[in-house]
């Protein structure tokens, strides 16, 4: 589910300036794609997706915990 994704890279609810935040972090070179406020949704659709590649390639969420 996209809220146990997106609670593995540090987020808790739907907070958009807290995803841009966690987004510039991890993700700093797409940090232009989700500039602008209203883009916080762009910024959270990373963070599901560096999430979902964090589980596929080393079975364990971001946040250490085991997904099997």
């Amino acid at each position: 589910r996209s809220s146990d994704l997106k609670k593995s890279v540090g987020l808790s609810g739907s907070e958009g300036d807290q995803s841009r935040a966690r987004a510039s972090q991890l993700l700093p070179d797409g940090a232009s794609f989700w500039a602008r406020k209203k883009d916080y949704g762009i910024a959270e659709a990373a963070l599901i997706a560096y999430a979902g590649h964090s589980l596929l390639t080393t079975g364990v969420f971001l946040d250490g915990k085991c997904e099997k």
